[in-house]
């Protein structure tokens, strides 16, 4: 889904959306909350840095995106977590 060239035929539901939309400077912070959809365009080159985390808040739902994509030791992992 590119959010900057919906194809409203194929996601009808995309249309009632409501972007957020920033443009970001040197130094700044943009927070994206855990679970929103997102897309970037960077208007220049420059470096970023994202950090993911995985807590007792989010752990069930990292769990299950992570078995239907199919990711090997996903079960170990948790038990590991829960030692």
């Amino acid at each position: 889904m590119d959010c900057f060239r919906p194809d409203l035929a194929a996601f009808p539901l995309f249309a009632r959306a409501h972007a957020i939309e920033c443009v970001q400077e040197p130094g700044d912070l943009v927070f994206t909350p855990s679970g929103w959809w997102h897309q970037v365009r960077n208007e220049e080159a420059g470096i970023s840095v994202t950090e993911n985390f995985i807590d007792r808040s989010n752990l069930g739902k990292v769990a299950a995106a992570a078995r239907r994509a199919g990711i090997a030791g996903v079960d170990q992992a948790l038990q590991a977590l829960r030692a």
